[in-house]
């Protein structure tokens, strides 16, 4: 296998790695998939990973970095929930110290907008070489996730939708 096609095979293959990434976010995915369906859950998912891969070779082609996993994919489905569940309220674990531990309990939009701006900083730092992580994936999946949100949201349900 040539240079050439072993990039090609690397690139659509590594967006279907999804089980182990799938469990850790299967709290969100739930809800998503029946909201969507499974048809257009799956289109969700392979769509914003195929993009989020897109982002992440755009942001520099040769960057050393592998274009591994559905990172795209998974933010597609994390910003779709945000977006269409906005007021649910996700419980987090936080440490204070070495002991003392706390459950805490943010809406939706508050954790993605802080999810977002990570992303944001976690690219500059990829495209300075500081970060092997590709958060230029993350935001390529979630512009697909608002972009589903808006063609397939529910028209007569205003009240999810962030003012």
């Amino acid at each position: 296998m040539d240079s050439r096609s072993s990039h090609l095979f690397s690139f659509t293959q590594a967006s279907f790695i999804l089980p182990g990434t799938c469990i850790s976010c299967w709290r969100l995915a739930m809800p998503v998939e029946n909201f969507l369906r499974p048809l257009r859950y799956l289109a969700l998912i392979a769509l914003a990973a195929f993009i989020g891969d897109l982002a992440h070779i755009a942001l520099d082609p040769r960057s050393p970095t592998p274009c591994i996993g559905s990172s795209g994919g998974i933010a597609g489905v994390i910003t779709f929930y945000a977006l269409n569940f906005p007021r649910m309220r996700l419980a987090f674990l936080m440490r204070w110290g070495f002991v003392w531990f706390r459950w805490i309990r943010l809406p939706a939009w508050f954790v993605f907008v802080l999810w977002i701006l990570f992303q944001i900083i976690g690219t500059l730092e990829q495209k300075a070489g500081m970060s092997s992580v590709s958060s230029a994936a993350h935001l390529g999946g979630a512009a697909v996730g608002v972009v589903a949100w808006l063609v397939w949201r529910k028209p007569n349900e205003k009240s999810r939708m962030l003012v």
